[in-house]
């Protein structure tokens, strides 16, 4: 008799530990899919930022923003969240910050990483858009490594907090460097270890970026394999000597790092130059009227809408708004040749707008050099 009252208890211990087993395991998949949940509705709302810790239906929420609205917010959203039994609030809600300027001009803003540190400084159009940005940055930097110094302001241009956010990830990707967006010119600065690594930034950027914004792509590589700028400089060596560098060499090294920083690019039917192409420019300017010994090609090129004859006539139009311009800050008319193109040397598709963006440009080639 007591034999089996032993195997009855035995076998109720076992039971026991099964259920509890079951129950562990039930109630670890109900804690998962809890935060999954809370997670997913509060990304489709912009919520990133916020940190979803489940115990069973029980919710903590955890993060830091800069109004409160954003904070009652995300309690509004978890409320309704079905299969939450009850949430704890500890998103943090720093001071100051919170204003709105009611106008900016220029829209400015920077982003710089030096030192391992990230610094986030200037305008930005809302509260959301500002702590997605903060969210991008913590992908490489902990909270710690970041100075966030934006301020809300409106009279962003349209589509600015999409450039934002894809710009910041672009430079994330660098030990060193800075974007700035000033009204709609984008200007990204920084070194890399790579040629490869800036052609396929800058393209990845160009693909992305909106038809009215400009793009001034300054990456470098970082030690590049040329003489020092000492032996660059020295044209007054002995031509037989190791340390003579032409001076020709120098002058088509600083054109092709300057032709590499910014592209001409214009809008749909339109030959005029902006003040951002007056910029790049007026570099382009110095180099000819220093290295009077170099001709270049002005080459204007258009996408594929319109005849092929308006739009030999509209890349000819381009091509001489640029040269116009050059002579006007005194590079000599001897050392510009200008030729439209048309739609006959695209870089890109014109099956969508961002091609087509690409191929309205104005190019530069280096056609003779003299001593």
């Amino acid at each position: 008799m007591i034999r089996y009252i032993i195997y009855g208890l035995i076998g109720l211990a076992c039971f026991i530990l099964l259920a509890m087993f079951c129950i562990d395991r039930h109630a670890a998949a109900i804690q998962s899919r809890t935060a999954d949940r809370v997670r997913e509705s509060l990304k489709k709302q912009g919520f990133e930022w916020v940190g979803v810790n489940a115990h069973g239906r029980r919710v903590v929420l955890t993060g830091k923003t800069h109004d409160d609205t954003d904070r009652q917010a995300v309690k509004a959203i978890v409320s309704g969240i079905s299969g939450v039994s009850e949430f704890v609030d500890q998103i943090n809600v720093a001071d100051n910050q919170t204003a709105t300027v009611k106008d900016v001009t220029p829209y400015r803003t920077e982003f710089s990483i030096n030192n391992n540190r990230l610094v986030l400084l200037g305008a930005v159009p809302d509260l959301n858009t500002k702590n997605r940005l903060i969210a991008i940055a913590n992908q490489r930097f902990p909270s710690d490594r970041i100075d966030d110094q934006m301020v809300v302001a409106r009279t962003a241009p349209s589509q600015w907090s999409t450039v934002a956010e894809f710009t910041i990830t672009e430079l994330i990707k660098f030990n060193k460097g800075s974007v700035e967006i000033e009204d709609t010119t984008v200007t990204i600065k920084g070194s890399t270890g790579q040629q490869t690594e800036i052609t396929h930034g800058r393209s990845e950027i160009e693909s992305k970026l909106p038809d009215r914004f400009d793009l001034i792509y300054d990456i470098q590589v970082e030690n590049p394999q040329f003489p020092d700028e000492n032996r660059q400089n020295s044209n007054t060596e002995d031509p037989g000597s190791d340390s003579y560098v032409p001076r020709k060499n120098k002058c088509i090294e600083n054109l092709t790092q300057i032709q590499n920083q910014f592209v001409i690019r214009f809008q749909p039917d339109k030959s005029g130059l902006s003040m951002h192409h007056h910029q790049y420019l007026d570099d382009i300017s110095k180099q000819l009227i220093n290295c009077s010994d170099l001709k270049i090609e002005i080459s204007g090129h258009t996408d594929s809408q319109g005849s092929a004859e308006y739009n030999r006539q509209l890349s000819l139009k381009r091509a001489q708004a640029v040269m116009d311009y050059l002579q006007q800050n005194s590079v000599d008319s001897s050392q510009l040749l200008v030729t439209g193109y048309g739609e006959n040397k695209p870089v890109a598709s014109n099956d969508d707008e961002n091609g087509r963006k690409q191929n309205r440009r104005v190019e530069f080639d280096i056609q003779e050099t003299g001593r």
